[in-house]
């Protein structure tokens, strides 16, 4: 019986990473593919019917939580932010992330 050397098992587990790689590149590839499908037709459907967050049960906190991956400006999550303009012309609106500059106290 011939036992395979150290060079021939290293080749080894190095192809076989190799295709491990592979595969779960094309897996996260369709998983991908899968969910921007799922999305397209869930989109689809609110159009068509014309759901809301409302109606769904979820608060407009839980929608924004709803969307990773798409920031909103902290303006447009307050909603009724004051928006403030500097002597030299620098705004800043209430709500927005940060501190408060020091030239609106």
């Amino acid at each position: 019986m011939s036992h395979p050397c150290l060079e021939e098992l290293n080749a080894q587990i190095q192809q076989l990473e190799a295709e491990r790689a592979e595969f779960q590149a094309e897996a996260e590839k369709q998983r991908k593919e899968a969910m921007a499908s799922e999305i397209q037709g869930l989109i689809e459907k609110i159009a068509a019917y014309g759901i809301t967050a409302k109606d769904l049960g979820l608060s407009v906190s839980q929608a924004i939580k709803a969307q990773r991956g798409r920031k909103l400006l902290g303006a447009k999550i307050a909603g009724t932010g004051k928006t403030h303009t500097g002597p030299d012309g620098q705004t800043w609106s209430e709500g927005t992330r940060g501190r408060k500059p020091a030239w609106l106290n």
